[in-house]
């Protein structure tokens, strides 16, 4: 989350003065870039809501003083934060398009915040596709196939 925000902060750091290339409109005052601004920081906050409830769960399940927690339930927190890590790489990795070129410089704050985060994002608990197809298979019945849940 906090890679997120500061993608945004890097961003609208750089953006007065900045050219939308082939244009003669600075991208400060384009209607694409607020849109873009609008999406990006949607799915971040939609991306907090879950990270929120997810520890509210956990905190939760911590004071019932060692019930375990069922099985659903947790690969339902575990959809949540896979899923909240896709909507904070979707809005990133706009960003970083939006961003221009100079995101690839090895010494670019965007770029180093998008490489650090697509790099965290390997992480197997935290691949958006396995997690939801773990949740998907409990809901409809299925045993779980997870070892990690």
């Amino acid at each position: 989350m906090g890679a997120a925000q500061t993608a945004i902060d890097t961003f609208l750091h750089r953006l007065p003065g900045r050219m939308i290339y082939g244009l003669n409109e600075e991208k400060i005052e384009s209607a694409v870039t607020h849109l873009q601004i609008g999406e990006i920081t949607a799915k971040i906050d939609a991306a907090d809501a879950l990270v929120q409830r997810a520890a509210e769960a956990l905190d939760r399940n911590a004071e019932s003083m060692g019930e375990y927690m069922p099985s659903l339930d947790r690969a339902r927190i575990r959809r949540d934060i896979g899923f909240a890590v896709r909507l904070i790489m979707e809005a990133v990795d706009t960003l970083a398009s939006a961003y221009g070129g100079s995101a690839a410089r090895a010494s670019d704050p965007m770029g180093r915040i998008w490489r650090d985060l697509r790099v965290a994002t390997l992480h197997g608990l935290l691949v958006p596709a396995t997690s939801l197809e773990l949740y998907g298979r409990l809901r409809c019945g299925q045993p779980q196939k997870a070892a990690m849940l």
